[in-house]
């Protein structure tokens, strides 16, 4: 019975062995892409923001939209109701930043979840030139190079 024991202990540690050298493998992929130099590709670009409610640092985190290294993009908010407390940050921000900003107001969802009606509501308010639609959610705070990257990606 012992054996057993020793046959499973051993797998256990093979196993182990395996899964913290994957581990180290995807660090060493992420530290390599991170360090790849940023694409010059930079169409112009719709953000998209869906709010609910006013989230911790809610206002720094939309704020960081409006401060992204990259040359042409708009940002549009998407709330389901003007009822909705995170109007009136999406306000205050937006007008401190002359970027080309929008601030959607979606319908009731009848046949999909609410966020869907208003992503779908807003990507119908994005300006026709846009190449590339990068959503965020408001409670992440994206770095000033989050954009290029992730329309390079």
């Amino acid at each position: 019975m012992i054996y057993v024991y020793y046959i499973f202990a051993a797998l256990l540690i093979f196993l182990s062995y395996r899964s913290f050298r994957g581990g180290i493998a995807y660090y060493n992929f992420f530290k390599q892409e991170l360090s790849k130099p940023l694409s010059s590709y930079t169409p112009f670009a719709t953000v998209i923001a869906p709010c609910k409610g006013v989230d911790e640092g809610l206002e720094n985190n939309l704020a960081a939209l409006f401060s992204q290294d990259y040359p042409e993009y708009e940002v549009i908010f998407v709330v389901d109701s003007g009822n909705d407390s995170a109007v009136e940050v999406i306000q205050e921000i937006s007008f401190k930043d002359a970027r080309n900003t929008n601030l959607v107001i979606a319908r009731r969802s009848t046949e999909s979840s609410q966020k869907v009606e208003n992503l779908r509501e807003a990507v119908m308010h994005a300006d026709a030139g846009s190449k590339v639609f990068v959503f965020v959610d408001s409670d992440a705070r994206p770095s000033k190079d989050w954009l290029r990257r992730a329309a390079s990606g």
